[in-house]
């Protein structure tokens, strides 16, 4: 009788943290250490807390720290490089070769160089325009590393991802900027502005200036997310604000939140509103599907109703009683302004 070899599968607390120290989301784990040698991992392992992980190479051996501790094989420095953790193995590629590999499995994209964050810049603007991601993007065998970081790129709080060299340097994640040495307690404590995720890559200044010029940016990267957890017939619906408007009255003064609902159109179907946090789905009228993206849109409840009364040809007070009705029923919010507004 013939037997069957399947692949090793992953313990799930293994693949979960492995998914959170790629993304830079944090949900079930603190912070993550990530040792390029056995050294660099006996420096840090002091400093790891119980909801810490440390990564390092195998075999893992007794840590002093109290946390997570996940070995591993290969290494995760250049383009091609193979890490490999419990059986699985992840490569390591660059965003913008990443679109014209074949991917055979998970895959981690970063931006190598500035040329790699340009690129991942253009592909944004298109993907505004047309509402079509880039396969970086839209590809769910390939994880953006530090995405996470995107999402709130201004905001600032102390460092969770260190990423520790041979040399016993120590840097925000794998590809941000130069945090200090491993043998000083000050490196772990310092407090950095989340965009410095990538300021290893790419000048701090030049992150600062292309992100406040795209303050919807973040917004396509919740959609992004949010297309993988979609269903087939929802996975590649248009979406209000990326390519397509529903109201085009020239009132709208505002971006959507990030983690605001998304309006799709579902073909000959009634619009669905799509939560990137909850992965909950509503169907909508076409007028309310029209008052939120106005809610969404405006940056005050005043303009918002003015908007609604004109776009619906109904009186003020029937109006704000539609614009409460999405900001309770539907949590919508109203809209940021940003320079490109």
């Amino acid at each position: 009788m013939s037997q069957t070899h399947s692949e090793p599968k992953i313990e799930p607390h293994i693949a979960r943290a492995v998914h959170e120290w790629i993304s830079g989301r944090r949900e079930h784990h603190a912070r993550f250490f990530f040792a390029s040698t056995g050294e660099a991992a006996s420096a840090v392992s002091p400093r790891v807390g119980p909801r810490d992980v440390l990564l390092r190479p195998e075999p893992a051996g007794h840590e002093a720290g109290r946390g997570l501790v996940i070995g591993y094989q290969g290494c995760f420095a250049e383009l091609g490089d193979e890490l490999t953790v419990s059986g699985q193995t992840i490569e390591l590629q660059d965003y913008i070769a990443a679109a014209f590999v074949d991917v055979l499995g998970p895959t981690v994209v970063r931006f190598v160089d500035i040329d790699g964050w340009r690129a991942f810049l253009d592909d944004a603007e298109i993907a505004r325009e047309s509402g079509i991601l880039p396969p970086q993007l839209r590809d769910p065998r390939m994880q953006l590393a530090d995405r996470t970081a995107l999402l709130d790129p201004f905001g600032v709080a102390p460092a969770d991802s260190f990423a520790i060299g041979d040399d016993g340097r120590v840097t925000f994640g794998a590809q941000g900027a130069d945090l200090g040495t491993a043998d000083d307690p000050a490196t772990f404590e310092v407090e950095v502005p989340r965009l410095a995720a990538f300021a290893g890559v790419v000048p701090l200044a030049e992150l600062t200036e292309a992100l406040k010029e795209r303050v919807w940016l973040p917004r396509l990267l919740a959609l992004a997310e949010l297309r993988r957890a979609l269903p087939a017939d929802l996975s590649s619906a248009p979406v209000s604000g990326f390519g397509r408007v529903l109201v085009d009255d020239g009132g709208a003064d505002a971006f959507p939140q990030t983690l605001d609902p998304f309006v799709l159109s579902s073909g000959g179907s009634a619009p669905v509103l799509a939560d990137p946090v909850t992965r909950r789905q509503f169907r909508l009228s076409e007028e309310t599907a029209r008052v939120v993206e106005i809610v969404q849109t405006s940056s005050s409840s005043e303009r918002a109703t003015q908007r609604i009364a004109a776009e619906c040809g109904i009186a003020m007070s029937a109006a704000e009683r539609l614009r409460t009705q999405a900001v309770e029923a539907l949590s919508v919010h109203h809209g940021v302004v940003g320079s490109a507004a």
